[in-house]
């Protein structure tokens, strides 16, 4: 075998191996969130998957999106939790369910019902194009 059959075939197993990895955990990417309810929230979630292990980047509200101390897969649900002002937050919930998220999260006074969904997609436009 030479040695562009062997980059070749090294490419090939990568791009195979980021697949299976990709459909296994369908919570990889990016979501938006919102509570339903009155004050219930507006969230945005990032998962990503480095070296087997989960990282998050969550947006609560406002602001800028923050990195995630804990994050996991357990049972199927997907789990995390914010920090707050260096203290723990809430504690997240949520399930797939195609391109669609569900959960709960416990506030302080109540419990949040979540709807998630990806993010819409937009083309490649030129804002500096003639019109």
């Amino acid at each position: 075998m030479t040695t562009r059959h062997f980059v070749v075939a090294a490419f090939a197993l990568t791009v195979a191996v980021a697949t299976a990895i990709a459909q296994q955990n369908p919570y990889l990417g990016r979501w938006n969130i919102h509570g339903t309810g009155e004050n219930s929230g507006v969230y945005w979630l990032e998962v990503k998957q480095d070296g087997g292990q989960l990282s998050g980047m969550f947006l609560d509200g406002g602001g800028h999106p923050l990195p995630l101390p804990v994050i996991k897969v357990e049972n199927g649900e997907l789990i995390f939790q914010p920090t707050r002002q260096n203290k723990p937050g809430p504690e997240f919930h949520l399930r797939a369910q195609g391109d669609k998220l569900t959960g709960t999260v416990k506030l302080a006074d109540r419990t949040v019902e979540l709807a998630g969904a990806r993010p819409p997609k937009w083309g490649h436009y030129d804002a500096n194009a003639p019109h």
